[in-house]
């Protein structure tokens, strides 16, 4: 049996998405505007998630609610879903890098 895997959570970094712009976009779905983003963790065993555990902090894209929903609750493909997660985590990351919440020292020169 292999070593219980501690999931990785920052409250920093979620409470970052209030009243920033969605960054999931999902044509047909998306709200715009910042009133009801949150961070939308991923729904994939590789990014943390297991049974009645969220995935892990790190693994989030900035989600008005309707995209949200349409991430957790709604009947497209799973490809599709993750196709356009994994575009909104980048786009999140790259957001977060910009403001601040994530700094990544040493690494420009």
């Amino acid at each position: 049996m292999g070593l219980k895997r501690r999931p990785i959570r920052n409250r920093r970094l979620l409470d970052s998405a209030r009243g920033r712009p969605c960054e999931l976009r999902v044509p047909g779905v998306c709200q715009g505007g910042t009133e009801t983003t949150v961070a939308a963790h991923s729904n994939w065993s590789e990014d943390g998630k297991a049974a009645g555990q969220k995935a892990d902090d790190i693994f989030h894209a900035r989600a008005c609610a309707a995209c949200h929903r349409w991430l957790d609750e709604g009947s497209a493909p799973d490809a599709e879903k993750r196709e356009l997660f994994h575009r909104g985590l980048k786009r999140t990351w790259r957001r977060l890098i910009d403001e601040g919440v994530i700094q990544l020292e040493g690494v420009w020169s």
